[in-house]
């Protein structure tokens, strides 16, 4: 009988054990499975990868149960191409571990969120399919936030030849707490049209006269008209907030290029923005410029676009899709776009514009119907594009 019992108890010591090995693995599962995490070990984990995709799902979702398959498809996938083999993507019970999904606002199943070097980089609000979860993985891994550069001569001639505001950090090593505040910082800066770069290679850092322990951290702004790019050196201590806030002012010069790659760089300034759009072989007078460029340098950005990119706002905003120069003015907190009449991009100009704009006298150019007669007591609101501001958004009424 005691023999029996021994061997009881010796298969119930082996069962727990097994189990306490399984809860262990969470987190380690093998390549080609999607990584099951939980609040203690996300951040870990999430450290530990350039791009990782993060499911957050609830076990009762009916949408999460018809993704389950097409998301273990989309693992297999990626495991199964030798260029993507070392890509992992992941899912958390956001119903069971509320710490990691409260502190990202997770409110609805299922949640697909992209993060790098364990930072929130952005939402995937694609197909759900296997196909465009491993295409979306993919081109975000291939984006390279981070590049090494290794090549002094390279590095010199980027800096000398910029057509990108180009982050650049020279770094004694990788494991400086300078760094890794950079790299988390940088982490965020995906889609930005910032180019990013750092470099442990002592000839590099030798070339650059940096001879110190830490990181030195430069950036280099291309300027309108061809001009070599200016630069602009970090000082102070590393810190996560004060690095974010310096790269996000410094990133960008007064009549810096606004295209599609730096449409973000420039929101993330959270100023108002003057801008303008020109034909080719319209250049922008910058000299003529400067003293309305330094007078509002508090509150607005100052930035030139290719009419080839923004055909559509010369004719939205300035009534004429061939027009030679249009200015607009971006309100950042209201989120409009206004366009200057007769489109002359001339200090005196801007300098009006901007007036009439702080004194809230600018109406945004809205396509539209005629606007129809005022609705009689009990009839219903006709409402077009010119009259939806009064009648819905500036109108007391329910």
């Amino acid at each position: 009988m005691r023999a029996i019992r021994t061997v009881a108890f010796a298969g119930a010591v082996l069962a727990l054990a097994l189990a306490a090995a399984t809860v262990g693995a969470v987190g380690d599962e093998p390549v080609g499975e999607v990584l099951e995490l939980d609040d203690s070990n996300f951040d870990t984990i999430a450290a530990e990868h350039d791009a990782l995709l993060v499911e957050f799902y609830a076990p009762w979702c009916g949408h999460c149960k018809q993704l389950a398959p097409k998301y273990d498809e989309a693992a297999k996938m990626l495991a199964g191409d030798d260029a993507t083999k070392h890509l992992r993507i992941a899912k958390m019970d956001a119903d069971s571990q509320k710490s990691v999904p409260g502190r990202y606002g997770v409110s609805g199943f299922p949640t697909l969120k992209f993060f790098r070097n364990g930072e929130l980089a952005g939402d995937y609000e694609g197909d759900r399919t296997a196909e465009a979860i491993v295409d979306f993985v993919k081109k975000k891994a291939a984006a390279a936030v981070n590049k090494e550069m290794t090549d002094a001569a390279a590095l010199k001639t980027l800096t000398k030849t910029a057509t990108k505001p180009t982050l650049i950090a020279l770094c004694s090593n990788a494991a400086h707490v300078d760094y890794k505040y950079y790299k988390s910082v940088v982490s965020k800066l995906a889609d930005t049209g910032l180019e990013i770069y750092h470099s442990f290679t002592p000839s590099v850092l030798e070339a650059f006269g940096f001879f110190s322990s830490g990181c030195s951290i430069q950036m280099y702004r291309p300027a309108e008209g061809g001009k070599k790019p200016s630069k602009a050196t970090f000082k102070g201590t590393v810190f996560k907030d004060k690095l974010r806030e310096w790269i996000t002012t410094n990133a960008l010069v007064a009549w810096a290029k606004y295209t599609p790659d730096t449409q973000k760089l420039f929101q993330m300034t959270g100023k108002n923005l003057i801008r303008v759009v020109r034909a080719e072989g319209s250049p922008v007078d910058v000299k003529a410029l400067a003293a309305l460029t330094k007078k509002h340098a508090d509150a607005f950005m100052f930035a030139v676009s290719d009419a080839s990119e923004y055909a559509a706002d010369l004719e939205a905003h300035c009534g004429d899709k061939n027009a030679k120069v249009c200015v607009l003015l971006h309100d950042s907190k209201k989120n409009r776009v206004y366009g200057l009449e007769g489109g002359a991009a001339t200090a005196d100009a801007i300098e009006q514009f901007i007036q009439d704009f702080n004194d809230k006298k600018l109406k945004q150019k809205v396509k539209s119907e005629p606007a129809p007669a005022p609705a009689k007591a009990g009839e219903v609101v006709a409402v077009v594009g010119s009259t939806f501001e009064n009648e819905v958004i500036n109108n007391d009424k329910d």
